[in-house]
């Protein structure tokens, strides 16, 4: 079976079907989202979301290009938008933070004085 009757299949309700089409791009995909990422983890999360993107989109997919450009394209655009949101979060460098906060931080990562223990717990630490 090609891939446009594998997809007429799974429009018609054979959900398994996509399971074929999975698995011949899946390398494909991956490496897709591995240029993007450069994470193997975050590669195989994107992948996998990437392929449920494509099939919760079927119904659009019109056969102008192949189904390996099509899914290839999602995959792109998907890890565009990861790397777009990962920009957006809010990071400060540890120089800063410690500027800020650094008797706080400091504290945080500094040995107790055994004297702040209660005496059972004095033992724990000789």
């Amino acid at each position: 079976m090609n891939e446009q009757e594998t997809i007429r299949v799974v429009l018609k309700g054979d959900a398994e079907a996509y399971t074929g089409l999975v698995l011949t791009h899946q390398a494909k995909v991956r490496l897709v989202c591995l240029g993007y990422l450069l994470n193997a983890a975050e590669a195989d999360d994107a992948a996998q979301d990437a392929f449920l993107k494509a099939y919760e989109s079927l119904s659009s997919f019109k056969g102008e290009a192949s189904f390996s450009t099509w899914i290839s394209r999602i995959a792109s655009n998907h890890c565009l938008d990861l790397l777009r949101a990962r920009k957006r979060r809010h990071t400060e460098s540890l120089d800063a933070l410690l500027e800020a906060h650094g008797d706080a931080i400091n504290k945080l990562f500094s040995k107790p004085e055994v004297e702040e223990y209660k005496e059972g717990e004095r033992e724990l630490l000789a």
